[in-house]
């Protein structure tokens, strides 16, 4: 009998053991950023595991059931009604997925769902053309959020855009500036080893007024 209830006791400590490995397991994978959830409240996966300590946020859940609005899906029957009214649904071609995912997490306003440049459609390669309202981007190797992006086209759709700035970026090998609009724009294109021509509207201009740029890149109203 007494055999049985230390057999018992013995157990009970085993299974305590692999509990609180798991949960172990769990802190640790929590602490190198495999398991960060997602921090936008807005996301339909809030608050659920996921890699990349959040910053990977999931809006497969906004739909809308107006036919008037720019993001209208007759097959969302979801309760989540998310509808976009823009006065144009033009949309951007966004082909890097790093770039059009930095474009969707960006904070806009009220009347977007989920206050983002995006159609909430992720790596689908399109942002709505009439939410690229920054006046100013950042695109820092030592920032997450915008390293890594290989492919700028799309950039030049920003009408507003008066500052930008690509530092430390080996992938960027091409760069479409020309829009009509490169007298309001204050260029910075450093440590972009492998980015040599740069499209613009006048190339005399683009040389005497950006000097902040690596020696190797160069000016051009045509790039091919």
């Amino acid at each position: 009998m007494r055999f049985l209830f230390l057999l018992i006791i013995l157990s009970l400590n085993l299974i305590s053991c692999e509990e609180d490995s798991d949960f172990l397991d769990y802190i640790g994978d929590a602490n190198t950023n495999t398991m960060g959830g997602c921090k936008d409240p807005t996301a339909c996966n809030y608050g659920e595991p996921q890699s990349n300590n959040g910053q990977y946020c999931d809006y497969s859940c906004f739909g809308c059931n107006d036919p008037i609005a720019c993001n209208y899906s007759p097959d969302f029957s979801g309760s989540n009604d998310g509808c976009l009214y823009l006065t144009s649904c033009d949309k951007t071609f966004v082909p890097d997925n790093r770039f059009e995912a930095y474009l969707e997490r960006e904070i806009w306003g009220s009347g977007n769902p989920s206050n983002s440049h995006g159609d909430l459609i992720p790596n689908n390669n399109y942002v709505y053309t009439e939410l690229l309202t920054h006046e100013r981007l950042d695109f820092f190797l030592w920032h997450p959020n915008t390293s890594d992006v290989a492919n700028f086209v799309g950039i030049k759709d920003f009408k507003n855009l008066k500052q930008l700035a690509i530092i430390g970026n080996s992938l960027v090998s091409s760069l479409n500036l020309k829009n009509g609009l490169n007298y309001k724009l204050s260029l910075t294109l450093s440590e972009c080893p492998n980015l040599g021509c740069v499209e613009v509207d006048d190339s005399t201009w683009s040389a005497n007024n950006w000097i902040n740029v690596d020696s190797q890149i160069y000016f051009s109203e045509d790039c091919q």
